[in-house]
């Protein structure tokens, strides 16, 4: 129950996610996702250590300055996520 509070409790990283998969198949850098979410950066990076920590985002490019990313489709967790997205979406 812990590691459920946990996520579920930051909202800050429940709306990166709800992004993610509204937006979906696009790709982000984290300042465009702070810019889209009207989030500081502290925020953001605080949020972003516990995608991190559950595998939920995923790098898909990067140069020397800039990484992309993306939900981690292949994580359980973020299967669940949006399974449960798409069945509020519905009704």
């Amino acid at each position: 129950m812990e590691r459920y509070r946990e996520l579920t409790e930051c909202g800050p990283a429940m709306k990166i996610m709800g992004f993610l998969i509204e937006n979906a198949p696009n790709n982000y850098n984290k300042t465009q996702l702070i810019d889209e979410l009207g989030m500081g950066r502290k925020t953001l990076y605080d949020a972003w250590q516990l995608l991190d920590k559950y595998n939920l985002v995923a790098t898909i490019s990067s140069d020397r300055r800039t990484r992309f990313y993306v939900l981690n489709k292949d994580s359980s967790i973020t299967k669940a996520i949006i399974k449960l997205y798409a069945a509020i979406e519905a009704d």
